[in-house]
């Protein structure tokens, strides 16, 4: 009778209970995915930063220009949020404090 038999009524363990043999370990077939996924990930930058030294002086010019759209685009939205936060502030002060929150705000920007 085996250690887990022998606490049961009887001498017969419940179904289930016995002893079992241990679960060898499979490999992880997503962790190997993503690890695979990532390494191309990185080569296909890095192939298409060399890519990009031998392109022709318009593409230049047109990655040049989406750059500065994208710069001015960005500062745009950098002073809609200045002027968002400092609504949110106003908000939580008391309407006597509100020129000074704001003018704090027009300081710090």
């Amino acid at each position: 009778m085996s250690l887990t038999q022998s606490a049961y009524a009887g001498g017969a363990a419940p179904p289930g209970l016995g002893l079992r043999r241990p679960r060898l370990a499979r490999p992880n077939l997503r962790r190997a995915a993503i690890g695979l996924g990532a390494g191309v990930a990185t080569a296909l930058v890095f192939a298409g930063g060399l890519a990009l030294a031998q392109e022709s002086e318009a593409v230049l010019d047109l990655i040049k220009a989406i750059d500065t759209i994208w710069f001015v685009i960005a500062g745009v939205l950098v002073f809609f949020m200045q002027a968002g936060f400092g609504l949110l502030e106003a908000g939580f002060v008391r309407v006597k404090n509100t020129t000074n929150i704001l003018m704090r705000n027009v300081l710090d920007a």
